[in-house]
């Protein structure tokens, strides 16, 4: 399997949460244009600890991974057919 990595710019506290969501979105964007049906990355403002990135696996059951490192690994292969 061939994988790309894709990584978002963490907001800096001085930014805020609304660039985070701002670059949330575009990543989906590039997702749907790669041919993902549902919006795969969101970003998490909610909690002072928790403020980061999620990888949305499963919108139908809620299922999300918390993006520690700011990215997710995909499978190529599967986003070039």
């Amino acid at each position: 399997m061939n994988k790309i990595w894709i990584e978002l710019v963490r907001p800096t506290r001085e930014e805020g949460d609304e660039v985070g969501k701002q670059r949330a979105d575009l990543a989906n964007k590039v997702m749907r244009k790669l041919g993902v049906k549902h919006d795969v990355f969101a970003w998490w403002p909610n909690d002072e600890f928790k403020r980061k990135y999620i990888h949305i696996v499963c919108p139908e059951s809620g299922a999300f991974v918390w993006l520690n490192d700011n990215g997710e690994w995909f499978n190529l292969d599967k986003l070039a057919e």
